[in-house]
């Protein structure tokens, strides 16, 4: 019998903030938590963390700003929808 499949921790993160950032729990168009938070939040590492950031800009939520930290993306105003 085979032993099922771990979800990847990477995934735990992502979900983690994404559904902070849908439920409203970050301020509008502001910073979330930085890599460093996360990684002491999941007890993981920084790529495992920069992975999960990685998928969050690339479904268009997030901006990652060198230096500067993550944004949440600025809302479109007239239809609600992330832009």
């Amino acid at each position: 019998m085979r032993t099922p499949l771990k979800k990847p921790l990477y995934l735990d993160i992502f979900e983690y903030v994404h559904g902070n950032i849908v439920s409203g729990a970050y301020a509008a168009d502001g910073r979330i938590p930085t890599d460093g938070q996360l990684m002491r939040r999941f007890h993981t590492t920084r790529a495992t963390v920069a992975k999960a950031m990685k998928e969050l800009e690339r479904t268009g939520l997030i901006l990652r700003r060198p230096g500067a930290g993550s944004f949440l993306r600025p809302a479109d105003r007239a239809n609600g929808a992330f832009v």
